[in-house]
């Protein structure tokens, strides 16, 4: 790639990214945002769960790729309950 290439190819990029969204009805448009609701589930008691056992289970759904582990590790831990 020559000189003359890369220049004139990196000013038709700043251009666009600088022109192109001021032009008339390319202004952004606000879209709603899409929340996903998760069924709740029981996995079990924290009372009766046993120190340092893990509890094996599927979430949110039982397929493949959603198995998860419950622990009770009896000190309060980041991102715990």
């Amino acid at each position: 790639m020559t000189r003359r290439a890369f220049l004139f190819g990196s000013s038709a990029a700043v251009v666009g990214t600088v022109w192109l969204p001021g032009l008339p009805g390319l202004e952004g448009k606000a879209l709603a945002a899409e929340v996903t609701r998760y069924p709740r589930k029981l996995i079990g008691r924290l009372s009766s769960l046993q120190l340092n056992q893990p509890v094996k289970f599927n979430y949110p759904d039982e397929g493949q790729n959603s198995n998860s582990l419950l622990f009770r590790l009896g000190q309060p831990v980041g991102g715990g309950i």
